[in-house]
């Protein structure tokens, strides 16, 4: 979303209306690969990172290695 329309719009979220989509668009161009869909890649993000707490909470290790399959697998194809 542009600045403009952020500032005709009232209150917003700048977090999830501007940080977190310029990070993806930076770090995306950076690798030089394609930029996800950002509520996609916040999502297997998530699960990967609450994975990494799996041996306080063994229950989160299933999603989280379920997203970062889904994720290896989506950029194996889209090369």
């Amino acid at each position: 979303m542009r600045f403009e329309e952020l500032a005709h719009k009232g209150p917003f979220d700048v977090m999830a209306e501007i940080a977190a989509p310029l990070a993806l668009a930076v770090i995306s161009d950076l690798l030089g690969v394609e930029q996800p869909d950002l509520h996609s890649f916040a999502e297997i993000s998530d699960r990967i990172m609450r994975s990494m707490d799996a041996g306080l909470a063994p229950a989160l290790a299933a999603p989280g290695q379920i997203g970062l399959f889904c994720s290896i697998r989506g950029s194996v194809r889209s090369a």
